[in-house]
């Protein structure tokens, strides 16, 4: 009776097959991750699109109740009923735009719209810092602005943002309303500049109240308190 040698050639079109079927379905699922990751930067996209295109927000349009607030008698009223409105309108996309950014900007490709969108933003930002900043100053109002800068790179900044959802708490029980308008420190825009070489910021995160700058690796709970408490 003739014996045979096991053959090893069923067991190398096992582990051929095996590695065929470990390599598609990594390519597969590569492919599948790809576009949720499109599927995402493109909801953000539509996210700070929807945001720019609200109708209160149009720079025409913000010219015209500055204006009008500029011809009543009490300018703080006026001013504080435009803030109150604007911030009820606004909460939504302030309590999610930021992480949006920061999550397009770790994940998407930083296309030429995206620039020119982002560049409103901060424009825009700016601008109801101005009047919120005035109104703030000359007429003690409820509403307390804060412009902070960040960038990409900043180990600490998530952090910091964390301190100002507590902080926006303890405002709410002294009857004040924090809003907080952050800035990326390193984006390509005049406005920036002309803030950064002012203000003299050269670090991350850094925060404007008052014209008071304060910087560190983060900015203590207590100390950005007791600043707008006194």
């Amino acid at each position: 009776m003739k014996t045979y040698a096991p053959t090893r050639r069923p067991i190398i079109a096992l582990a051929i097959i095996l590695s065929l079927v470990m390599y598609f379905a990594g390519v597969f699922s590569g492919i599948y991750a790809n576009k949720i990751i499109e599927r995402k930067v493109g909801e953000d996209i539509a996210f700070l699109k929807s945001y720019m295109d609200l109708s209160s927000l149009d720079f025409k349009n913000m010219l015209l109740l500055q204006l009008l607030m500029d011809q009543m008698p009490d300018k703080c009223r006026s001013s504080e009923i435009y803030l109150t409105n604007l911030r009820n309108l606004l909460e939504p996309y302030w309590q999610k735009l930021p992480s949006r950014l920061e999550s397009y900007e770790r994940e998407g490709k930083i296309t030429e719209e995206y620039k020119t969108l982002k560049r409103e933003y901060i424009r825009l930002s700016l601008r109801i810092w101005i009047i919120a900043r005035k109104n703030y100053k000359n007429c003690n109002s409820n509403i307390v602005p804060v412009l902070y800068f960040y960038n990409n790179d900043c180990k600490t900044c998530v952090r910091q943002g964390e301190i100002f959802d507590e902080l926006k708490d303890e405002m709410k029980k002294i009857g004040k309303n924090l809003v907080v308008f952050p800035i990326d420190k390193d984006f390509d825009d005049d406005n920036v500049y002309l803030l950064k070489e002012y203000y003299n910021i050269t670090s991350v995160p850094t925060a404007i109240i008052e014209d008071k700058v304060l910087t560190g690796e983060t900015i203590p709970l207590n100390k950005l308190f007791e600043l707008i408490k006194s």
